[in-house]
């Protein structure tokens, strides 16, 4: 609905090492049919899983993007779980894909990156020398300028690599009552009100 900015990196604007370089993936259906032949896909079913009631219309957007697999040949079997049912299926590799948000809200990407890239921890099971190189590299350095060259150039790798495809970044959408002041949103999503007053509307 016109909130939402599509994803270029795996890490959010603002986070440290953001490499604002990377375009967003194109969208070309043509050419996704294409390498889905290349690749002697056989029709087998992938199963996809969305959870309902987490993020701002997920449902909806796993939907839409289990249409999207559809238009390019491949045979999606979509399943919707609320949260508590869906998470414990994630972690136990029950989907083929599946749809879920991810940062760290230290705006510091490593635990992220840790979770899902260091061929170590990865509950993927995606391993890549080169990025447990840079993220070894960023952990030990106390040079900041070194440490978003790390995490930058891991951006580069994954986004040719894709062990995970981001889509886009999720807004804060924040009521606020007029009468409040100095309140300002964090990156980081903390709400913090030591620096606010409030006067009542008149």
């Amino acid at each position: 609905r016109g909130t939402t900015i599509p994803a270029s990196s795996v890490s959010p604007p603002g986070t440290v090492g953001f490499n604002e370089k990377l375009p967003v993936y194109e969208y070309n259906r043509d050419k996704a049919k294409a390498l889905i032949k290349e690749v002697g896909y056989d029709g087998s079913p992938l199963k996809m899983g969305v959870c309902v009631g987490r993020y701002n219309m997920d449902k909806q957007i796993g939907e839409a993007v289990a249409g999207m697999l559809r238009e390019a040949g491949i045979n999606v079997q979509l399943e919707v779980m609320e949260w508590s049912s869906y998470r414990p299926k994630t972690q136990e590799d029950y989907f083929d894909i599946w749809f879920v948000g991810q940062t760290d809200f230290t705006c510091n990407p490593s635990k992220h990156y840790e979770g899902k890239y260091d061929s170590a921890t990865s509950d993927l099971g995606y391993a890549n020398p080169e990025v447990d190189t840079l993220m070894a590299q960023a952990a030990r350095s106390v040079d900041a300028a070194v440490r978003a060259q790390c995490y930058s150039r891991i951006q580069e790798i994954l986004y040719e690599d894709m062990p995970t495809v981001p889509l886009y970044y999720e807004p804060q959408i924040i009521g606020v009552n007029k009468g409040l002041q100095g309140f300002e949103p964090r990156l980081d999503e903390y709400v913090l009100v030591g620096y606010t007053s409030f006067t009542p509307a008149k």
